[in-house]
């Protein structure tokens, strides 16, 4: 018996989270898959995520460097 022909046999198809070994959801479902919603819902969630944690670190990116032009103008002295 092939390796194949054992893990089908001995593990049947337990559906949405059969294919990854972790019960990750399948990311790229196809239309007619179960569960293609929360794939939507969860690849969404992390877009709207990221895209926070970018504006985030730009935002401290763009403060730090302004408080550093502003001690370098004043000498190292603060406020």
């Amino acid at each position: 018996m092939t390796y194949a022909n054992y893990s089908k046999a001995s593990f049947p198809t337990l559906g949405y989270y059969s294919k990854n070994s972790v019960c990750m959801p399948n990311m790229l479902a196809a239309p007619d898959d179960a569960g293609v919603e929360f794939s939507a819902a969860v690849t969404a969630f992390n877009f709207i995520a990221i895209v926070y944690v970018i504006g985030a670190y730009f935002f401290i990116y763009k403060r730090a460097t302004r408080k550093a032009k502003a001690l370098q103008a004043n000498g190292g002295k603060c406020c």
